[in-house]
């Protein structure tokens, strides 16, 4: 075996930079470090299911026009919204650069409006 030394260097996306925050977090890169999360997260725990439910879409046209809802899906940081009940999905909105198939970080994966 060689006594050579291996080389690395800091991932450059989770090297903190200001404010004791890494640059996937800081607001010019957080929407690319949300994006890509999955990838350059050190530690994590995934959880998968053998079973995926069923959802049927049944849309109500009355959501997109909730002020509360308009507010979120005009937000400079939006990326997607699905409102659902039961295993209906009643309302879906995504960034255009996202879709469903988009991977999403769900560090706040649930939201309360109000009408």
């Amino acid at each position: 075996m060689s006594n050579d030394k291996l080389k690395s260097e800091a991932n450059p996306s989770l090297v903190v930079l200001r404010d004791n925050k890494p640059k996937w977090y800081l607001p010019e890169s957080r929407r690319e470090g949300y994006r890509n999360l999955h990838k350059i997260n050190r530690y994590g725990l995934l959880y998968r299911s053998d079973l995926v439910l069923k959802l049927n879409k049944k849309y109500n046209k009355k959501i997109e026009n909730i002020p509360s809802v308009k507010k979120v899906i005009k937000h400079k940081y939006f990326c997607s919204l699905l409102v659902g009940k039961n295993q209906e999905i009643l309302f879906e909105k995504y960034a255009s650069d996202f879709n469903e198939k988009t991977p999403q970080t769900i560090m706040s994966i649930t939201k309360m409006f109000r009408k």
